[in-house]
């Protein structure tokens, strides 16, 4: 019982700044628009891109330069993503052009998402084959890479398990990799959560945490509403925020000063308590500069309750709302009045989810 009061009580506790004496900061406004890796590809792509970001008033790219631990960038620890042509460099193109335009690149990272389910990588240095014991298992052994097509459709990925040994480090090298060999200015973390409350459950994982309480929690959970559930939700929430920060001591390391955001699922509760993100204690602890809470609705009247109810937990202050423009193709009126509510109830700026789905969608003459 004292080794679970234990764990149950520094798991809960705010972790030390990583730097005392360091505050967090952040553009004052930002416009912020995400670019899939598969825009990346080509060089005639990435001009059409800052092209149209500089036309619109864009400031900040969040370029997906990892999506499924592949590179679209000169890398030793990732595989080069199929696609991009030999000798092609995408990150190294794309920073260079967009700076000579005064733009901002973030480099996002997909951090937990390894492979698609419906297909395979081809290259046979990709993670999910180097350790197929990182990737997430659920409760009853069964690891994402046995399951079919249909199966859990609301994971969108093969996950590794930040539980397991080695994870954390693997991440924190591909990002030490980005910011050491490329002038970027800021680490956007997407995915850094679990895939549900049904996860969490690999050899490595369990094998980390009953060494530390004393028990599997593979069997030694009987109710949802135990202690010991509380405490392994707990573990594996905390398993989260060490991965973030971790790579917030890696951004540290560089000299010159790098934004570091996460993109987070905007209803704080769902996101704690069903993916094990607690990302309001991010930003009260100063882990990161900014959140980015994917608030994607079809319509404004949907996206005022779900940010009057942001602001009253966790204010405007470092918080950029993401707008789903997905949702919203051939309907730029509805873009602009979600654009509308984001200013009105004082967030000082948004990132637009995605490049391509608006250029589709004929919605970046709205906001010219």
């Amino acid at each position: 019982m004292k080794k679970l009061l234990l764990i149950l009580l520094v798991v809960s506790l705010p972790a030390l700044p990583l730097v005392a004496e360091a505050k967090p900061q952040q553009p004052t406004e930002l416009a912020g628009l995400w670019v899939v890796r598969f825009n990346l590809a080509t060089p005639d792509e990435i001009d059409r891109i800052i092209d149209t970001a500089t036309s619109v008033g864009i400031q900040d790219l969040f370029a997906q330069v990892c999506g499924r631990a592949e590179a679209y960038y000169t890398s030793c620890i990732l595989p080069p993503a199929d696609g991009v042509p030999p000798g092609f460099d995408p990150l190294a193109y794309l920073i260079d052009r967009a700076h000579a335009r005064g733009l901002r690149v973030h480099v996002w990272v997909n951090a937990f998402t390894a492979a698609n389910r419906g297909s395979r990588p081809s290259s046979p240095e990709h993670i999910i084959y180097q350790h197929p014991e990182w990737v997430q298992v659920d409760k009853t052994g069964r690891s994402l890479l046995t399951y079919g097509p249909q199966e859990a459709p609301d994971v969108p990925a093969i996950f590794l398990d930040p539980g397991s040994p080695g994870v954390k480090e693997y991440l924190a090298e591909i990002v030490r990799e980005l910011i050491a060999n490329y002038a970027v200015d800021g680490v956007h973390l997407d995915y850094i959560r679990y895939p549900g409350p049904e996860f969490g459950y690999s050899a490595g994982s369990r094998s980390a945490f009953q060494a530390l309480v004393g028990w599997d929690p593979a069997v030694a959970i009987t109710s949802e509403l135990s202690f010991k559930q509380k405490v392994w939700d707990l573990w594996r929430q905390y398993q989260v925020t060490q991965t973030v920060e971790l790579i917030g001591r890696v951004i540290a390391e560089q000299p010159r000063r790098i934004i570091y955001s996460a993109a987070v699922v905007y209803d704080l509760e769902r996101a704690r308590n069903k993916y094990f993100q607690d990302w309001s204690a991010w930003l009260i602890e100063g882990k990161v500069d900014f959140v980015v809470p994917m608030a994607y609705f079809d319509r404004s009247d949907q996206l005022v309750p779900a940010l009057h109810e942001l602001k009253a937990k966790v204010g405007t202050t470092r918080v950029y709302p993401g707008i789903g423009a997905y949702k919203l193709q051939g309907k730029p009126n509805e873009l602009l009045d979600q654009i509308q509510v984001v200013n009105r109830l004082g967030f000082s700026g948004m990132v637009f989810f995605e490049y391509r789905t608006m250029a589709e969608g004929n919605l970046f003459a709205a906001l010219q």
